[in-house]
């Protein structure tokens, strides 16, 4: 209708930089579509500055992407300006190999480091763990899982993941503060788990349920497939570096599985945030999608029925082979 086509401006940018200025900032326009009505878009404004979302930023990325032009996820988010990301935009060579163009965003990010976990990891992993699941996780707002769950739930598993050593902690390199943990397990030696309440219970049963469905598309037996069953950032991270450090811990489970000669690397996402970066950004191969409102429980009941209908749970697999 009338005063809802975005107009932009693009004072100020290079002849030579024109028609890509206004590839950036039309993408923008439509991920950010109905926020922006009637605004004026120009090189000076800021993404989220205009409403945009850690969510949507991977969105655009990948838009930019199918379009034809690279930018980190990183790049773009630290990026204070749209005259900024013009910058860092550079054309995808035509015939460049899909994955290349995926995995080299910020490869040479020495901003962090990894550790694998140990025991004297154990109390800041389990802050970080309660931090991002109770309040934040998506399942768990819905039963009502409580922070003493989480804590019962890592001191059960805690050695044997520190046993494993498929686990890791990400660092600052600056300063040596960690800020991220990567929880995995090798899908054929995982502990048994003994929920400590049925909210808990009711996710495990989740979770469990729908990969089962799709565990016979995975190579079987120890040693071949790494479980990503739990990500975990620190609270004061802000929305920017959450995304990058999602991407940094998923690229760094790859690599720690090349290393270990263990074939895939397979997980369940319930965040929206999460899915796009595995899918869009790294390219998982989707096994599985569940509408998570729709579950039945043992018990016969829909522990998240109040869940939205469009809010799934994804199953993906990276085959190292395809690295």
């Amino acid at each position: 209708g009338p005063g809802s086509k975005l107009s932009i401006d693009l004072t100020g940018v290079q002849n030579n930089q024109r028609e890509t200025a206004e590839v950036l900032l039309t993408t923008v326009g439509r991920v950010l579509g109905y926020a922006l009505q009637g605004n004026k878009l120009s090189m000076n404004n800021g993404f989220f500055q205009i409403g945009g979302t850690s969510l949507n930023a991977v969105l655009t990325v990948t838009s930019l992407r199918d379009l034809g032009y690279h930018i980190g996820i990183g790049e773009f988010l630290k990026a204070e300006t749209f005259g900024d990301v013009l910058q860092k935009l550079t054309p995808i060579k035509v015939g460049a190999d899909d994955n290349d163009k995926i995995c080299n965003i910020d490869d040479k990010d020495d901003s962090y480091t990894s550790h694998y976990l140990k025991e004297t990891h154990k109390d800041l992993v389990k802050r970080m763990v309660c931090d991002s699941f109770i309040n934040k996780g998506d399942l768990e707002v819905l039963v009502g899982v409580q922070e003493q769950d989480y804590q019962i739930l890592m001191d059960n598993i805690y050695s044997e993941l520190v046993k494993q050593e498929l686990s890791f902690i990400i660092c600052r390199s600056n300063s040596g503060d960690v800020v991220a943990c990567s929880l995995n397990f090798d899908l054929y030696a995982e502990p048994v788990v003994d929920p400590p309440t049925k909210s808990l219970a009711y996710i495990l049963d989740f979770l469990e349920d729908v990969e089962s469905l799709v565990r016979g598309r995975l190579p079987e037996g120890v040693g071949k497939v790494v479980h990503s069953f739990m990500m975990a950032t620190e609270k004061s991270v802000g929305a920017a570096e959450n995304v990058e450090l999602i991407q940094v811990m998923e690229k760094e489970n790859l690599k720690m599985a090349k290393n270990k000669n263990f074939e895939a690397v397979f997980t369940t996402n319930t965040s929206e945030l999460t899915q796009h970066v595995c899918d869009d950004l790294l390219n998982y191969t989707v096994l599985s999608s569940n509408q998570v409102n729709l579950w039945t429980a043992l018990d016969a009941t829909q522990p998240f029925k109040k869940a939205p209908d469009d809010m799934n749970a994804v199953t993906t697999v990276k085959f190292i082979s395809e690295m």
